[in-house]
């Protein structure tokens, strides 16, 4: 996230059309283009963009398309059955298992959708950025697959957990006390004064929330999600991360 290309979901023209039409297909190429003239960003800088064209170089290499790519690689090897990638609207095969997702977040300019339930809605917008439905049990699978080394080898390993410091910017080896948070390549690394350094991510759509983290010292993995995006200063999620982990070891069910 040190590209400094603008994230398209934070521009005002991304806002607009999304809000005046949900269902609206968004290509990547049309994603794109709502940065080609945005200011460029500095340092750390969270980016969908970068994702997107992530997905746009490996169609453009492999001849196959991303999802292709996803269930040929990923889903199909770990058997996450209940996981599933459409770069649209899914199927009611797939949404009437899913709870209805509510908008919160004041502070998204989607005055049309401010408190709607938009689990039906289109996930073009987000493609490979998060276009992904899942269980937390698939989510967990992969999880323990990608931080076990079964899905990479070991030189890609390396690459996806090397870190740059979210605070200035810069690679590090590791989080510390002093420097906490750092990113990989889709991959976050935290230093926690109590619950040490673990790897972790959280993610956000407008709807919903997930979030899971490896603990390598006791190897325990932690995921859930959410049915609300509400603004980041009300998001407890990662305080009710660190509150299961504590309960488990006041129990003695880790060490």
């Amino acid at each position: 996230m040190t590209s400094g290309i603008a994230t398209y979901d934070d521009q005002p023209a991304w806002y607009a059309d999304y809000d005046a039409h949900p269902h609206m297909y968004f290509s990547p190429e049309r994603l794109v283009s709502y940065v080609t003239t945005a200011p460029a960003t500095s340092g750390y800088s969270y980016s969908n963009t970068n994702y997107v064209l992530a997905e746009m170089i490996i169609e453009r290499v492999t001849g196959r398309s991303y999802q292709d790519q996803l269930y040929r690689h990923i889903i199909r090897p770990l058997r996450l059955c209940d996981l599933h990638y459409r770069a649209d609207v899914y199927p009611s095969s797939v949404t009437r298992h899913e709870p209805a997702g509510y908008l919160f977040n004041d502070t998204f300019p989607l005055p049309h959708l401010l408190g709607a339930d938009v689990s039906r809605d289109t996930l073009s917008w987000a493609r490979a950025a998060g276009g992904i439905i899942s269980t937390t049990e698939d989510m967990t699978r992969w999880e323990c697959g990608l931080y076990g080394g079964r899905m990479l080898p070991p030189k890609q390993q390396a690459e996806l957990e090397s870190l740059v410091s979210i605070k200035t910017g810069r690679p590090i080896k590791r989080t510390s006390t002093t420097d906490p948070q750092g990113f990989g390549l889709g991959v976050a690394q935290l230093t926690d004064p109590k619950l040490g350094t673990f790897w972790f991510y959280e993610g956000e759509s407008l709807g919903f929330r997930a979030l899971h983290a490896y603990l390598p010292n006791s190897g325990v993995t932690i995921a859930f999600a959410l049915n609300s995006a509400t603004a980041s200063a009300n998001d407890q999620s990662a305080t009710l991360m660190k509150d299961v982990y504590r309960t488990l070891l006041s129990h003695g069910v880790v060490r």
